[in-house]
């Protein structure tokens, strides 16, 4: 599943735009991705690292793990092997701190967030 909440049409970081911040401070104070750290997922980070920076927003990752619910039938469902909670959260814990880096390389304030529910509603708690 791919979750995005960056759906903006942003330039890339090559537009002049997004290459120099703003002198007016812009009232939008924090930028939320919500990723699932697929390489569908980078097109969706890049934006939102580069709007964040343009408009000298905070930047908030996002990342839910879904659990497994009875009866699903979902493609975890085949999987032969359950992945215990604590290595999901483990593998994701790099690939976010990773982003928080890039972010803070762009010196913007950068944190995220690893939860664990129905993404959407996760997603709408975080924002």
């Amino acid at each position: 599943m791919v979750v995005q909440a960056i759906s903006l049409n942003v330039a890339r970081s090559s537009d002049p735009e997004l290459a120099t911040p703003r002198t007016q401070p812009s009232k939008i104070r924090m930028v939320l991705l919500a990723t699932d750290l697929t390489g569908a997922s980078q097109v969706a980070t890049e934006q939102a690292i580069d709007l964040a920076a343009s408009i000298g927003a905070r930047l908030l990752i996002v990342n839910v793990i879904a659990p497994r619910e009875p009866g699903d039938t979902g493609p975890m469902a085949l999987h032969p092997t359950i992945v215990r909670l604590d290595q999901q959260r483990a593998s994701r814990e790099g690939p976010l701190l990773k982003i928080v880096e890039r972010a803070r390389a762009r010196r913007l304030d950068a944190a995220f967030l690893l939860w664990v529910g129905e993404p959407g509603k996760c997603i709408v708690a975080a924002a």
